[in-house]
């Protein structure tokens, strides 16, 4: 409930000195839902995006946090925006530590990039 239910002042979160705020908590937003380890939002209106619908890279910024708190590496998150998502995420540690995340995409923008050779 209470992540869901927040409805942010866009305006005072764009004066914050940071790039994005993101809130989470545990569990499950819906009781007939599937259980989730975590739910959040993404919110970043200083960048143009008031609301990012799913958001990877708050995943890599999540999953250590709530890996050290349920104490499990495997986890199913939900972000709750209008359009939602739902991801999977694991934390590998090696030489470097890694977040792995998984989920449905939807393709917002098709293009080529070329990079020119190195002179």
């Amino acid at each position: 409930g209470q992540i869901r239910e927040l409805q942010p002042d866009m305006g005072k979160l764009s004066s914050l000195p940071c790039r994005a705020l993101i809130c989470s908590a545990e569990g499950t937003p819906d009781p007939d839902g599937p259980p989730y380890d975590f739910v959040y939002r993404f919110f970043a209106p200083r960048c143009g995006i008031n609301e990012d619908p799913t958001t990877g890279s708050a995943q890599c910024s999540l999953i250590p946090v709530w890996v050290q708190r349920l104490q499990k590496n495997e986890l199913f998150s939900k972000q709750i925006s209008a359009r939602g998502g739902e991801l999977w995420a694991s934390l590998h540690k090696g030489e470097e530590t890694r977040t792995f995340v998984s989920g449905k995409a939807v393709t917002v923008i098709k293009g080529e990039m070329r990079v020119p050779k190195a002179q």
